[in-house]
């Protein structure tokens, strides 16, 4: 059930922050992704989904929506420099802009969970699995939002400027 309410808070902020309901959408499309990877990573390492690591998954949730929406945003900042004929090199620069943040605040949020997730100076049953998920969780996110994100936005504006560039009906 939280997951369900951090979900929905988490699209009702971002409808609110964009007053679009397709930039929301493609923000929210990393979840997916990250939640399986956390899945995985918990599999790997023979570790079970416990209250503590869905704590993480929700964790992971609000960090993957942050590097998504730090991503969307710089695209929809420039938005009025963006043509047809420009858009690949628009959503490229984009992305390389934002590349530098994203991989600083997975960085920073890996190193500081290596020693909890893999007990370095002492480990805990409870809180592994939640680091687990968290650390391993950015990484996948990070990789996913910065080539899932941008093909998505590529692939919605791409039909947004086709469909707007249709000639009229001459009646």
């Amino acid at each position: 059930m939280a997951i369900t309410f951090a979900l929905l808070g988490i699209a009702l902020l971002l409808v609110l922050l964009f007053d679009r309901i397709r930039e929301s959408l493609i923000v929210l499309s990393v979840i997916p992704f990250g939640i399986s990877g956390a899945l995985f990573i918990l599999f790997i390492h023979g570790q079970v989904l416990s209250f503590f690591a869905i704590i993480g998954m929700i964790v992971l949730i609000g960090i993957m929506v942050n590097n998504s929406l730090v991503l969307v945003w710089r695209f929809m900042e420039n938005e009025s420099q963006c043509t047809r004929e420009n858009l690949v090199d628009f959503v490229i620069s984009g992305t390389q802009d934002r590349v530098r943040p994203i991989l600083l605040t997975t960085m920073t949020t890996v190193a500081g969970l290596i020693p909890l997730a893999y007990g370095l100076g002492g480990y805990d049953n409870y809180m592994s699995p939640m680091a687990l998920v968290v650390g391993w969780g950015c990484v996948i996110s990070m990789v996913v939002t910065l080539m899932v994100i941008p093909s998505l936005y590529l692939l919605v504006k791409q039909r947004q400027l086709a469909g707007s560039e249709l000639p009229k009906d001459r009646h």
